[in-house]
């Protein structure tokens, strides 16, 4: 049975209790003087129906709890939560790609037009190229090449090698690196969201800024802090200059990402990092240069130390592989923290090797040991800071499983 209860919320009763409140009521209809009560017994016929419609009455209990609970921010989901975000003016994020930068090499003057195409030699998935680009003198240029494939992509280094649009001069590509795209926003990343953007549609705050930011489509990470103070201030080695704004971002188109920080701040403030876009004012036409950082790639090396009991499956190393992959990119929305979900890592975040066990145990491998980190997969620790101007990436190469 439902019970309100004004403070805190429905209370659906368990099944042995809903099951003898119904045997109860059918007890007392079918009740008579001198006679004793109805048999209940599940083996009965009338148990058989009891049991029946405790079912029935228990799924649609669960239904207004169900319900109940959409209106919830915290626990709301699917098309509820899309509602709910709508009073934000934000909308659940698609799944973003992936994208790498490449080394182009070839005759000097050759133009690779935009859209031209390389693929990975591991899983076939195939990459356009996001502008043109022309080969200089020295026969090599840098692209951006993104997967047309949306998703949590991988690309480890030197596997986009393969030329699929030929171009007469364009004789050679290869992959440094990739930063992995996303999958559809999950409702537990769709709410940390909700919750850092309430102040979308405010104006010259810094959290204004980071939830506008974060909106724009191709946005992977984003992160925003500001220097109120008359003197520079240092952050991870980062040196932000008095009454000044640092956004890190991650994919994106810079136009928009300019357009976003200018729109929400006010005159006066001061911008910092390494990529620079003007924008002009709709209403002026006065030109600023809006500067925002485009934080490099950070490379981060696990170890996995398991104890061999005898009973490691076969592919213990690639579910253990798999298992800390999804965990550090926020793929993993089965397992949870101290009840919260596990999300993407990103600039500035403090990275523990503790949340990775779980994961793991998740898998068929239970001998856990321990697990390392390292930036250099050499020095091992235990938690590592990510800098304000690094975007954290993991290779599944840089995965290592150690047996004991």
């Amino acid at each position: 049975m439902i019970i309100f209860n004004s403070k805190t919320g429905f209370e659906v009763s368990e099944i042995p209790e809903l099951r003898e409140q119904i045997a109860s009521e059918w007890q007392n209809a079918f009740k008579e003087n001198g006679k004793p009560l109805l048999n209940v017994d599940p083996e009965t016929p009338q148990g058989q129906i009891i049991d029946s419609q405790v079912a029935s009455v228990n799924q649609k209990d669960s239904e207004v709890l169900y319900l109940a609970q959409q209106f919830d921010p915290r626990t709301s989901e699917g098309r509820f939560q899309d509602a709910l975000g709508e009073i934000y003016f934000i909308t659940r994020k698609q799944a973003q790609n992936s994208f790498a930068i490449c080394t182009i090499t070839g005759r000097q003057g050759t133009v690779i037009a935009k859209g031209s195409l390389i693929q990975s030699e591991i899983d076939g998935t195939q990459w356009a190229l996001n502008e043109d680009v022309t080969i200089p003198a020295g026969d090599t240029a840098t692209g951006v090449f993104i997967c047309t494939t949306a998703g949590a992509v991988e690309a480890s280094a030197g596997t986009l090698n393969k030329i699929v649009t030929t171009v007469t001069g364009w004789d050679a590509v290869t992959n440094s690196t990739a930063t992995v795209g996303t999958l559809e926003e999950s409702q537990s990343e769709f709410e940390k969201r909700r919750s850092d953007s309430v102040a979308k549609n405010a104006r010259s705050t810094v959290n204004a800024v980071y939830a506008n930011v974060l909106e724009l489509d191709g946005v992977i990470a984003c992160y925003a802090v500001d220097n109120k103070k008359n003197i520079s201030e240092t952050i991870d080695s980062y040196t932000l200059k008095p009454h000044s704004i640092f956004v890190a971002v991650v994919g994106g188109e810079n136009t928009d990402i300019a357009k976003a920080i200018y729109d929400n701040l006010s005159a006066g403030c001061d911008y910092n990092g390494n990529t620079s876009v003007d924008i002009t004012n709709e209403y002026s036409g006065a030109v600023e240069t809006v500067t925002f950082y485009r934080p490099a790639n950070y490379d981060i090396y696990v170890n996995v130390q398991i104890q061999d009991n005898g009973s490691l499956p076969d592919d213990y190393e690639d579910l253990i592989k798999d298992a800390v992959y999804n965990n550090f990119y926020g793929l993993d929305t089965e397992t949870k923290i101290n009840g919260n979900a596990i999300l993407r890592l990103k600039m500035n975040d403090d990275l523990y090797s503790s949340r990775f066990t779980p994961s793991i145990l998740n898998t068929a491998v239970a001998n856990v040991l321990t697990v390392e980190l390292s930036t250099d997969g050499q020095n091992w620790v235990n938690n590592l800071h990510i800098p304000i101007t690094a975007n954290p990436t993991l290779d599944k190469n840089n995965i290592t499983i150690t047996v004991v």
